[in-house]
């Protein structure tokens, strides 16, 4: 895991993941990719802002580990419903896009706007789970992508069914 040795992708997206002919799944463009510094963000920007977090949009504008998380959710969010979750957003719509997603977080969790999204109608509930624990607003709020990988819907054995299905 790149996060692991402090290095942020910044553009993981659909169009940097592929499948090896053994099945294997790799991430690939690395020209955004920066090292994290002690204070856990990156020192410059990068990558394709239409999939970064909120916290890239407002003054701060910084990337972590956490940009990817977030990137990883856009991407699960994309497999699992056939949309993007901004579907038909402009890049210069995203941080008002995220501000509705915030104010609507406020009245209710993430993970049950995920539960009522009909775009997620029939996904397994433990993926949703995972979804909104990568794609939560607040960045403190969200875990890192090595750690989704450790919960039920990515364990071992699960996995192992979803292949044999």
């Amino acid at each position: 895991s790149l996060n692991r040795q402090n290095v942020c992708h910044r553009d993981l997206k659909l169009g940097n993941i592929i499948q090896l002919p053994s099945g294997e799944v790799r991430v690939i463009d690395f020209g955004s990719a920066a090292f994290v510094e002690s204070n856990g963000r990156t020192r410059e920007w990068g990558g394709d802002k239409s999939i970064h977090p909120p916290e890239s949009f407002g003054d701060a504008r910084y990337t972590s580990k956490k940009t990817d998380s977030y990137s990883l959710f856009r991407v699960v969010y994309h497999l699992a419903s056939g949309k993007d979750f901004f579907e038909g957003t402009p890049v210069s719509g995203m941080a008002d896009a995220h501000e509705r997603i915030a104010q609507q977080e406020k009245e209710k969790c993430f993970r049950c706007m995920l539960f009522a999204d009909q775009n997620l109608k029939g996904v397994e509930p433990r993926l949703i789970t995972v979804m909104a624990r990568l794609g939560a607003t607040s960045a403190s709020d969200r875990i890192l992508a090595e750690e989704a990988l450790e919960m039920p819907y990515f364990r071992r054995r699960d996995v192992t069914a979803l292949k044999a299905a």
